[in-house]
């Protein structure tokens, strides 16, 4: 009996010695890797003459990777739609700053998507004013960023508030082109009025607008 409890003994304690030296094996190794990669970049860094940018260098190398979170302000809606049972998306963002509403009261323009009954629509509120699409008070002028600014004929809506492009025909090619941009700058001109130039905070849209481009099948 001894002589197995003896046996047993040295037998574990070789295996813990086999797991320590494995351990060991990997640990060198993981550094060795960690090692070369250093000395690649090291060897790419010292190449070069100017300070700052050979600091820049290094700093780059060895910095830990940092996950940065898109920031959008655009609020998502849904509703199901009464006569179809199809779903009703509606994506919302207000300008940066407020303008001179119509009565006086300072207010903040709203651009809204929105795919209601597989018809994608885009259109822009301006503080009620008064807007029309007659004599040319329908064009209205967009800028992406620093793009060339181009300029659309759009139509008003119903109650007369809303400039719009009012099937998908029309707005779709325009959403897209917002999709890389940040900032978007749009010139339009209440009924009798003088312009008004507002900017519409847009990051992020292309991830925002997915539910729906999914429920407007594009």
């Amino acid at each position: 009996m001894q002589t197995a409890k003896l046996a047993s003994t040295k037998l574990e304690i070789i295996n813990n010695k086999g797991n320590i030296v494995q351990n060991i094996v990997t640990t060198i190794a993981t550094a060795l890797a960690l090692s070369i990669g250093q000395a690649h970049a090291s060897e790419t860094c010292i190449d070069i003459s100017n300070d700052q940018r050979r600091l820049a260098c290094y700093d780059a190398e060895y910095r830990p990777a940092i996950e940065r979170e898109t920031v959008s302000e655009w609020n998502v809606s849904e509703q199901t739609s009464p006569i179809d049972d199809s779903k009703t998306v509606v994506l919302r963002t207000t300008a940066i700053e407020a303008v001179a509403g119509r009565f006086g009261r300072d207010s903040r323009p709203s651009l809204i998507l929105r795919c209601h009954e597989n018809k994608t629509v885009m259109y822009f509120g301006f503080a009620q004013h008064h807007m029309a699409d007659i004599q040319g008070y329908g064009r209205v002028t967009l800028r992406v960023d620093q793009q060339n600014a181009v300029t659309r004929n759009m139509q008003a809506s119903t109650d007369s508030k809303a400039l719009g492009l009012w099937n998908g025909g029309q707005s779709i090619p325009v959403i897209r082109s917002m999709f890389d941009g940040n900032v978007l700058t749009v010139r339009a001109t209440p009924f009798s009025e003088s312009p008004i130039t507002v900017q519409f905070p847009i990051t992020g849209l292309e991830e925002a607008i997915s539910p729906l481009r999914e429920a407007c099948n594009w």
